[in-house]
């Protein structure tokens, strides 16, 4: 939930100290792991959602391999390929 009065910047910095530490979800994954699996991990696998890449990135061959069932759009970040040098002779 954003915090009235703080920047979105500071609100993602601070975000870390609310989220729990690995232990509060390590002990259910370790006591039965194929519940966790199939009650945790599973259904976030399985949800239809947008999965955003890098035009051309490994993440995107990986994305449209393992999960075919997610819509695959691509987007640029700001990012720019490296523009092609002349061959040099």
């Amino acid at each position: 939930m954003a915090e009235p009065g703080l920047s979105p910047r500071l609100q993602v910095r601070l975000l870390p100290g609310r989220l729990p530490r690995g232990e509060d979800v390590l002990g259910p994954y370790l006591e039965d792991r194929k519940t966790f699996m199939d009650t945790v991990l599973r259904p976030l696998q399985d949800k239809k959602e947008t999965l955003y890449v890098l035009p051309g990135s490994h993440a995107q061959e990986y994305a449209q391999r393992r999960f075919p069932h997610k819509p695959v759009k691509e987007v640029t970040g700001g990012w720019q390929p490296p523009a092609k040098r002349p061959a040099s002779s």
